[in-house]
């Protein structure tokens, strides 16, 4: 039992790892809240949970309880914060002390009885859980292994080699009923054919990077699959993590019908109609959360319809507590098709989901390698190419900051990447001065006074407009993080536009935002990127009294469009117009640069990269990096240097979840 003084000590300790960046503020209050779950805990115990908090953050569901694996990753975790932190203090925890703990952890009954759990893996090492981490474990390898019956997933024997001939005839066939807007049909390769006859079979995992047509392989799959009796009456469900990544779900779904020839979505019109009419979702509303249950509506005990078919997109972001309770909503009989780029970002939270299932359920794996949107040419292809397979990089060359260039992308195909070190926080500035200058300082006179009836032209323009660049930071604080990033461009554009009228309060015309919090009432999540407008208002307006508005490229279920005078949400083809003073104000960041992390999911003509300075720094990895390059649709420039490229390139997240597929 920890004395009043090891308490203090401990409270300490947890604020020490709060400042070397190794712990949440969050986690600040656990040592107490621990001691009124069992007073027995030991000071030597709490330091043992204080690290296992620290590995929370870092999106692991466990820890070993062997004080030489866990010395050896905490001593690497140290280091690299320290390195994050520019600072040189030595670690507060040393082996002996995690020995104790370890000890004591063991035997702290109250304690592993409710809130936490002790788990051995194959080769007899004890591993640490956070109970609700445990019972998702424990919820995901029941449902995915072999004994249960029917397997949502395939065992590996059953997924025999698809025969070449069922492959061409998938293949002849897209061929003579799809057409692209010269005419042309859409050709398949073998791997996506596989996919899509497969998928008439089984459920599946399909990856692959970014224009390796994931979602339009599976809107065919789905109008296969649709034709099938057992199928026809099917109810579809369409989701992803994030509403953003829903959102282009629907956008790629519709490309795919699209690409049906006339004669074919005629002759299949309730076919087509199924498939065009279903609305992709977040995961949490179409599990639907009840916020007076305090869980999802739907659940073990209340599960989809049995004939029911989905699809999840983005299934690198879903961490193990949703994914198992998505699982535990999916009826025996349903079909799951889940789509994800193996190379991109795990999840947030705690978990590593799709990289689990790819290593331990390859007999329901489709891989498509082959992107249309990078050529072997492109060097950005080239290097999301070498980051895939672990190959070297492309030598290109590092320019200076003061080289720096930024012109808008010639949408060619070509996809150049320069690369430029930048050593100090005016390099930085002139770098940043550019850029917005060339794709920020215009967006303020794009967005302001727009006609009280805008055509669906000009809001495409302004849309384009400010979508056509953004800075993607690995950081969020810190000389190159999202905040200080976007910080120095609010006071660029406020000094070019000082004029009074031209920038008030805390919002103006032109800002770009991104929505924080799910804000379900208003049908926006967390993610969603959009730009402040404002109406030209009726002949009584004042020049400085516009009615601000935050402008989103998203689907919607509205009919009738209020007056834009009117204050009300409203929508003009598919952007929705929401008063900037419906969201919170602590539900909005500024969005000229976002982190990585955040930018999943997306793609821009041009974007600038920064990277961090230190090559053991914690957020240098090779998902990271090919996340980033991945969300280019022309111009890339990173800000980085040859040793801290080579140093992402070596350096992999990989997470314990000793999630175990039978």
């Amino acid at each position: 039992m920890a004395t009043a003084e090891e308490l203090k000590d401990i409270d300490t300790f947890f604020a020490r790892l709060e400042e070397a960046g190794a712990l949440a503020s969050v986690w600040r209050a656990m040592p107490e809240v621990l001691r009124g779950i069992d007073h027995s805990l030991t000071k030597a115990a709490l330091r043992i949970l204080g690290i296992y908090f620290s590995y929370i953050d870092a999106g692991n569901t466990c820890i070993p309880l062997d004080e030489d694996i866990l010395y050896e990753r905490w001593q690497d975790s140290w280091q690299k914060l320290q390195i994050s932190q520019a600072a040189s203090e030595p670690s507060p925890v040393t082996k002996a002390d995690l020995a104790a703990g370890i000890r004591d952890i063991k035997t702290a009954g109250t304690l592993l009885e409710n809130t936490f759990t002790i788990s051995n893996d194959t080769k007899g090492t004890p591993w640490l859980f956070a109970r609700r981490y445990y019972d998702a474990k424990i919820r995901i390898e029941k449902r995915l292994s072999q004994s249960h019956s029917p397997a949502l997933f395939t065992a590996p024997e059953m997924s025999a080699p698809v025969p070449e001939a069922d492959i061409q005839a998938c293949i002849e066939r897209f061929s003579k009923i799809t057409s692209d807007s010269k005419g042309r049909p859409f050709t398949l390769n073998c791997q996506q054919a596989t996919a899509i006859v497969r998928g008439q079979k089984e459920s599946l995992i399909i990856t692959g990077g970014p224009g390796t047509g994931k979602t339009t392989v599976v809107c065919f799959l789905l109008w296969e699959l649709l034709a099938d009796s057992a199928f026809a009456d099917c109810t579809l469900f369409l989701a992803a993590p994030s509403g953003k990544a829903a959102d282009r779900m629907k956008e790629s779904v519709g490309s795919g019908l699209a690409a049906l020839t006339e004669e074919e979505r005629s002759r299949h019109a309730a076919r087509f109609k199924k498939l065009e009419a279903v609305t992709p979702r977040t995961i949490h509303r179409l599990l639907s959360f009840n916020p007076i249950q305090g869980g999802f509506s739907y659940n073990r005990d209340h599960p989809f319809p049995d004939n029911s078919v989905f699809v999840i997109d983005e299934a690198s972001m879903i961490d193990i507590e949703l994914f198992s309770s998505l699982l535990d909503a999916i009826p025996d009989k349903a079909r799951l098709f889940l789509l994800g780029d193996r190379n991109q970002l795990p999840s947030v939270e705690a978990g590593a989901v799709l990289a689990d299932l790819i290593a331990q359920k390859r007999g329901c794996l489709v891989e498509l390698t082959e992107s249309k949107r990078f050529s072997a040419a492109s060097e950005a292809g080239a290097i999301a190419a070498a980051l895939q397979k672990e190959e070297p990089l492309p030598k290109l060359p590092f320019k200076n900051a003061g080289e720096f260039t930024c012109r808008p992308s010639a949408k060619d195909g070509a996809y150049p990447v320069s690369y430029y070190t930048a050593s100090s926080e005016k390099d930085i500035h002139a770098m940043l001065e550019a850029w917005t200058e060339t794709f920020y300082s215009s967006l303020q006179q794009h967005a302001t006074k727009l006609p009280n009836s805008p055509d669906q032209a000009t809001l495409n323009t302004l849309w384009n407009l400010a979508n056509s660049a953004r800075i993607l930071c690995a950081e969020r604080s810190g000389m190159r993080g999202a905040e200080t990033i976007n910080s120095t461009i609010q006071s660029l554009l406020q000094k070019k536009n000082a004029a009074p009228g031209k920038l008030l309060g805390l919002h103006y015309s032109g800002q770009l935002l991104m929505v924080t919090k799910n804000q379900k009432m208003y049908n926006l999540s967390n993610g969603d990127c959009g730009i402040v407008v404002s109406f030209a208002g009726g002949a009584e307006a004042k020049a400085d009294d516009a009615l601000l508005y935050l402008m989103l490229q998203k689907s919607n279920d509205e009919s009738g469009v209020p007056s834009v005078q009117s204050g009300e949400i409203f929508h003009i083809g598919n952007y929705m117009f929401y008063p900037l003073h419906y969201i919170s104000e602590d539900s909005l960041d500024i969005a000229y640069a976002i982190t990585i992390h955040k930018s999943q999911g997306s793609g821009y003509d041009n974007i600038l990269i920064f990277l961090p300075e230190q090559e053991r720094h914690p957020l240098l990895n090779r998902q990271l990096v090919y996340t980033a390059i991945t969300r280019t649709q022309g111009n890339t420039s990173i800000v980085a240097s040859q040793k801290t490229m080579e140093a992402a390139h070596q350096t992999v997240i990989r997470r314990d979840s000793q999630l175990i597929l039978g």
